[in-house]
C-alpha cells in the first residue's frame, strides 16, 4: 500500500513539472521584446520593510523607451523569483538583492533590508473588568506582543468599534463594552467590559398615590419605591400593607381605617406611611328635613333641620342651611314673624330640593300645665309653695290664671302650708283646667342637734371587720341616709368604713346645717397567730468579698419584726440583723421573739480565691493557608472563665487576645498569666495545609442534542465512585424558536469561555483536556484528576437568600505555592478565580440518540441538573494579584449579587468556584474547583 502511495504522489510530481515547462515555453514565445530597446530599469517604493507592519514591497521597471514593462516582467530575491505580480510581502527579517527581469533583460540590482520582531499576535487587557458609574473609575487598558513586548503607547484602542483617545475610557452608561487594541497592523482578541450603577446607598422610600381613598370607589392606591439615589425600584421591591405582602404595588382597601404600608427591597427597609380608607357617603342627592313642620312663635322652640345622603348617611353638621335664602348658623332656626319659610341646604356640590315649613302665634293649643317650686316644705320653716302655669305651647301664662289649692282659690300664685300633709292644686284659664298636681307639707325632724355612734368602736385591721355607723337627730330621728360622715376630716361613702391603718380615727355627721360631735374609733393590728419565720439574703457569700448575710424575720401574718426579734447564729446571738463570716462552710441560723421561736435555716460562706489556673487549646494544630488559628481559654481551679482577664504567651511573646494565626510551619509553646499566677505550658503545632484536589467537568450540552445523554449518563457514574467530582451543565442552543427542534431553553452565551467548543457533546475536563468519547468508557480521566496532596484549596461560606439578593464568600487557601509541577504560583502569568451560578432540577424533553435512560428517542420531563444560568466572574477568570498568591496566603472575595431573571426556583441554587492558571499565560488548568448549595457552607477540605 505504501509503494502505491508513493508512485502516485510521483506521477503527480512529474505532470507539475511538465506543466510548468510548457508554460515556461509559453513565456518564452510571448517575451520577445520590442525593437529598440537596450535596457530596463528597476525601482521600489522603499528599501526598508518592517515586517511587524506587514508592508508590502511595491516594484516597478521601466525600459530605455521610457515603457512601463513591470506587468511583463518578473522579480528576483537573492536570485529567487519572488512575485511576477509586481509586489512582493517578505516573510523573513534579512537582507535581499532584488532585480528584474524582462525578455533577456536584466535590471539593476537594488539591496533592500528587512526588520522586525516576527510579531504574531497581540493582547490587550484592562486593570478592571467591571466599573460602578457612580465612582471615579475608569478602564485602563495594556497592550503586550506574543514576546511579551509592552506595546500600549503605540497601540490603538476601540471600544465598540469607535477609537478612543488614549488607553483609558470612562463609560457614562451602563451595559456592556467591548474593547479591542491595533498594534502594527495586528488586532488583539476583544474583551469584555461589564458597567454597573450602584442604585442604593442607605435607605428607600414609598409614597402613595393617595393619601385618602374611599373603599366603594373604583380607584386604588398605587405604590412607588425609589432609593435614596432617586432610583425607581419599585418593581424589584416587596410592598407590605398592614405587615401583609401585597402582589405587585397596586392595593384596593375593602375596609375602612387606617393602613399602614411600608417596602423592603434586599436588605432594606423603607419607613411606614399611612393612607386613610373611607366608606361612600353619597351616590347623587342629598335630602333636608325638619323635626317639626309648623311651630309657635311664642313659644322657645325652634326648627330643627337634619341633613342625609341618599345612602343614609347624616351630614347635617358639615352642610349648609339656607333659609329663605339666606344661611343660618348650625342646624335650628327660630322665626319670629308668623309665615311660611323655604328651607334648603348645600353640602359640597350638592344642594337638596327645597322645604316649606310654617310658623304661627299661638299660645295654647289644647291644655295648660301647673308646676310648683319646691314640691315638698317644712311647716316650722319659712318656705312656701310658688306655683307656676304655662299651656303646651310652652308660653308663660301664670299672671293670667286662677290657681287653687284644695279646691280654694288662692289670690296669688305662692302658698305657705300650716298643716302637714299632701295638698292637691290646679290652675284655671279661660276655659281651660289643668290636671291637678300634688304638694306634700312636713314637719321639722330636728330640734337643735345630730349625734353619730360606730359599731364595733375598735376593729383588726388584718381582719374582715369594719366600722358602721349611725346618724339620729335630737327627736331620735334616723338620719343616716340623709347624713354626710366624715373620717380624719375626708368625706366617706355610706355609713361603713374599712381601716387599713392602726390608730385612732376621729368621726363626725353632717345633716343640712347640724354637724354632730365627734366621737373616736380604734383601729388595731394582730401581728402574730401561731409562728415567726426567719429568711436570709443572699443565702450564699463569698467569704473574700464585701457581701453579708442580711436576715429578715416575719410573723404567720407576714408582719416585718426583724428589728423586734433576737437572731442566733450557729448557737451565738448576734447584735444586729447582719452576719459577715470569715470562715468557710454552712452556718445554722433562727431568731426568737417574745415566746416564738423560728425553724433554723442554713446558709453557707465560700471561699472564691483562686489557686492555680489552668491553659488549654481549643485546636492544638493549624493548617497554614486556611484562615485557621489557634484559639486558648483560661480556666481557675473555680472553674471560672478567666480569658478575657488574663494574657497569653507563645513562644515568649506575648499576644493580643486569645487566638493566634501562625504562618510559619513548626511548634509552638504556649502559657497565660493572671495577677501573680502562671498557667500550665502547652505546645500546639501549625503546618502548611494540603488540600483535596477535585475535578471539574464542565459539559457542553443541549436538550436538543441526541448524543448529549452519554456525558450525562457519565457523569453520574463517575460522581458514585468519587464525591471529588464537580459538573457543570453549559447548554446552548441551535435556534432560538422555542418552536425549533434545536431550542434550548437554558441556553447560555459562551463568547467569554476560552476556546469554546463547536460541537456537541464536549466534555472539558479541568479546562486542560477533552473527555474521550464514549465517555462512560474513560471515567478514569475523570477520576485520575482527582487527589488528596493539593497545594490550593477552595471554600465558599457564609451563603445565604435573602429576599432577591444572595450573598456568600469565597476563599481561596494556598499552603505550598507551587503547583505539581514546581512552578511558583507567583509566577503564574495567568491566575484568575471563576464562579458560576448553577441551578439544580430543571425539568425539560432531552433528544436521546443512546441507549442510556431507556433508550427512547425522547426522554420525557429529564431533570438537568448543574446547570449554568450565570457566569459571576469572567469566564476566563478575574485576576487575583501575585502578592496574594503565596506560601500560606489565604485571598477571600465576597459576593453579594442579585437572583438572576432566569431562576425558576431559588430553592434549588449553588455554587461554583475554581480557579484557572497558567505558566505559558493561557489559563487553560483548573486547580482546583469547590461547589455548595445555597444555604449552605463548604469549608476548606484539608487532606493533611
Amino acid at each position: 500500500m505504501f509503494m502505491k502511495k508513493n508512485l502516485l504522489l510521483y506521477l503527480f510530481t512529474m505532470m507539475a513539472l511538465l506543466l510548468g515547462l510548457f508554460s515556461c515555453s509559453g513565456n518564452d514565445e510571448n517575451s520577445s521584446t520590442e525593437e529598440g530597446v537596450k535596457t530596463i530599469t528597476l525601482s521600489l517604493n522603499k528599501e526598508i520593510i518592517d515586517l511587524d507592519e506587514r508592508e508590502t514591497l511595491t516594484f516597478k521597471v521601466m525600459t530605455n523607451l521610457d515603457e512601463d514593462v513591470t506587468s511583463k516582467s518578473t522579480l528576483y530575491a537573492n536570485d529567487e523569483i519572488i512575485s511576477t505580480k509586481g509586489n512582493f510581502s517578505p516573510k523573513k527579517v534579512g537582507f535581499y538583492e532584488i532585480k528584474a527581469k524582462y525578455g533577456d533583460f536584466t535590471s539593476n540590482i537594488i539591496n533592500v533590508e528587512v526588520k522586525g520582531t516576527v510579531l504574531e499576535k497581540i493582547f490587550i487587557s484592562s486593570n478592571v473588568t467591571t466599573l460602578d458609574l457612580n465612582e471615579e473609575e475608569a478602564f485602563t487598558f495594556s497592550v503586550k506582543t506574543d514576546l511579551d513586548v509592552e506595546a500600549t503607547s503605540l497601540s490603538a484602542f476601540y471600544i465598540n468599534g469607535e477609537k478612543i483617545e488614549g488607553n483609558t475610557f470612562k463609560p457614562v452608561k451602563e451595559g456592556e463594552y467591548e474593547a479591542y487594541a491595533i498594534y502594527k497592523n495586528r488586532t488583539s482578541e476583544k474583551i469584555t467590559l461589564f458597567v454597573k450603577k450602584t442604585i442604593i446607598e442607605n435607605s428607600i422610600t414609598i409614597v402613595s398615590n393617595l393619601e385618602n381613598i374611599s373603599v366603594d370607589s373604583e380607584e386604588g392606591l398605587i405604590f412607588n419605591v425609589k432609593t435614596d439615589l432617586d432610583f425607581d425600584v419599585t418593581s424589584s421591591s416587596i410592598v407590605y400593607v398592614n405587615g401583609q405582602a401585597i402582589e405587585g404595588n397596586t392595593y384596593s382597601p375593602t375596609e375602612e381605617g387606617e393602613y399602614s404600608i411600608y417596602a423592603t427591597y434586599g436588605d432594606y427597609t423603607s419607613e411606614t406611611i399611612t393612607v386613610t380608607a373611607e366608606r361612600k357617603i353619597i351616590e347623587n342627592t342629598i335630602v333636608i328635613s325638619a323635626e317639626n313642620s309648623s311651630i309657635d312663635i311664642n313659644s322657645e322652640k325652634g326648627f330643627v333641620f337634619t341633613v342625609k345622603t341618599d345612602l343614609g348617611v347624616n351630614i347635617t353638621s358639615e352642610s349648609v342651611i339656607l333659609v329663605n335664602g339666606i344661611e343660618i348658623t348650625g342646624n335650628t332656626y327660630k322665626p319670629t314673624v308668623e309665615g311660611d319659610y323655604a328651607v334648603y341646604a348645600r353640602y359640597k356640590n350638592y344642594t337638596s330640593e327645597v322645604i316649606t315649613v310654617k310658623a304661627k302665634k299661638d299660645i295654647v293649643d289644647s291644655k295648660i300645665l301647673v308646676s310648683a317650686s319646691p314640691s315638698n316644705v317644712d311647716i316650722n320653716s319659712e318656705e312656701v309653695f310658688t306655683f307656676s302655669v304655662k299651656t303646651d305651647l310652652d308660653v308663660d301664662i301664670t299672671s293670667l290664671s286662677t290657681i287653687y289649692v284644695n279646691g280654694s282659690e288662692i289670690t296669688e300664685n305662692t302658698y305657705k302650708p300650716s298643716v302637714e300633709g299632701d295638698y292637691e292644686v290646679y290652675a284655671k284659664y279661660e276655659e281651660y283646667t289643668s290636671e291637678v298636681i300634688t304638694v306634700t307639707a312636713e314637719k321639722k325632724i330636728v330640734e337643735n342637734s345630730i349625734a353619730i355612734s360606730a359599731s364595733p368602736t375598735n376593729v383588726d385591721i388584718n381582719s374582715e371587720e369594719a366600722f358602721t355607723f349611725s346618724v339620729k337627730t335630737d327627736l331620735d330621728v334616723d338620719i343616716t341616709s340623709l347624713s354626710t360622715i366624715y373620717v380624719n376630716g375626708s368625706e366617706i361613702t355610706g355609713n361603713t368604713y374599712k381601716p387599713t391603718v392602726k390608730g385612732s380615727y376621729e368621726v363626725y355627721a353632717k345633716y343640712e346645717g347640724y354637724r354632730s360631735e365627734s366621737i373616736t374609733v380604734i383601729a388595731e393590728e394582730k401581728i402574730i397567730e401561731n409562728s415567726i419565720t426567719i429568711s436570709a439574703s443572699p443565702s450564699n457569700v463569698d467569704i473574700n468579698s464585701e457581701e453579708v448575710f442580711t436576715f429578715s424575720v416575719k410573723t404567720d401574718l407576714d408582719v416585718d419584726i426583724t428589728s423586734l426579734s433576737t437572731i442566733y447564729v450557729n448557737g451565738s446571738e448576734i447584735g444586729e440583723n447582719t452576719y459577715k463570716p470569715t470562715v468557710e462552710g454552712n452556718y445554722e441560723v433562727y431568731a426568737k421573739y417574745e415566746d416564738y421561736t423560728s425553724s433554723t435555716i442554713t446558709v453557707a460562706a465560700q471561699d472564691s480565691s483562686i489557686k492555680n489556673i489552668m491553659l488549654s487549646a481549643v485546636n492544638t494544630s493549624v493548617k497554614i493557608g486556611t484562615d485557621h488559628e489557634f484559639e486558648f481559654t483560661i480556666q481557675s481551679d473555680k472553674n471560672e472563665d478567666i480569658t478575657s482577664l488574663s494574657t497569653i504567651y507563645i513562644n515568649g511573646s506575648e499576644i493580643t487576645g486569645n487566638t493566634y494565626k501562625p504562618t510559619e510551619e513548626g511548634s509552638y509553646e504556649v502559657y497565660a498569666k493572671y495577677e501573680n499566677f502562671t498557667s500550665n505550658t502547652i505546645t500546639v503545632s501549625a503546618q502548611l495545609a494540603t488540600f483535596i484536589k477535585n475535578a471539574l467537568i464542565e459539559d457542553f450540552t443541549g436538550t436538543w442534542c441526541g448524543w448529549c445523554p452519554r456525558i450525562s449518563y457519565a457523569i453520574e457514574q463517575v460522581k458514585s465512585r468519587s464525591n471529588k467530582v464537580i459538573s457543570v451543565a453549559i447548554h446552548r442552543y441551535q435556534s432560538s424558536n422555542p418552536s425549533s427542534r434545536g431550542y434550548d431553553p437554558f441556553t447560555y452565551n459562551t463568547r467569554d469561555y476560552p476556546n469554546a467548543p463547536s460541537s456537541y457533546p464536549t466534555g472539558r475536563l479541568d479546562r486542560g483536556r477533552t473527555w474521550s468519547s464514549p465517555q462512560p468508557s474513560y471515567l478514569n480521566q475523570v477520576l485520575e484528576l482527582t487527589g488528596d496532596r493539593n497545594n490550593l484549596g477552595l471554600a465558599i461560606l457564609d451563603t445565604s437568600l435573602s429576599g432577591n439578593q444572595i450573598s456568600f464568600k469565597v476563599k481561596v487557601g494556598i499552603g505550598k505555592a507551587k503547583d505539581p509541577y514546581n512552578n511558583n504560583f507567583k509566577d503564574y502569568r495567568k491566575f484568575g478565580l471563576v464562579v458560576y451560578l448553577m441551578e439544580d432540577d430543571l425539568i425539560y424533553d432531552q433528544v436521546n440518540y443512546t441507549g442510556y435512560y431507556g433508550g427512547g428517542s425522547v426522554i420525557s420531563n429529564f431533570e438537568h441538573d448543574d446547570v449554568l444560568r450565570s457566569s459571576l466572574t469572567h469566564m476566563q477568570g478575574d485576576d487575583i494579584s501575585a502578592n496574594q498568591r503565596t506560601e500560606g496566603s489565604v485571598y477571600t472575595r465576597s459576593f453579594n449579587v442579585q437572583v438572576p431573571s432566569n431562576i425558576k426556583d431559588r430553592s434549588k441554587l449553588k455554587v461554583v468556584a475554581f480557579i484557572v492558571g497558567s505558566s505559558t499565560g493561557y489559563a487553560n488548568s483548573v486547580l482546583n474547583a469547590q461547589s455548595v448549595k445555597i444555604g449552605e457552607n463548604r469549608d476548606f477540605q484539608i487532606s493533611n
